[in-house]
């Protein structure tokens, strides 16, 4: 049913992961979380100059 929204939302990711295999699930979505956050502060940085500016 939400299929669609990973490739219409950057923000979305998927991760399937096995019962046993949780810690490393959640060691993966932090580090994705991570990258996409410092991407996107760069984009708009980048895009919106004010925020460039500190």
């Amino acid at each position: 049913m939400f299929e669609d929204v990973y490739a219409k939302h950057r923000h979305w990711h998927k991760l399937m992961y096995k019962g046993d295999e949780l810690d490393d699930a959640v060691a993966q979505a932090a580090a994705w979380a991570d990258k996409f956050v410092a991407e996107f502060t760069n984009y708009q940085a980048a895009k919106l100059p004010w925020l460039g500016k500190k």
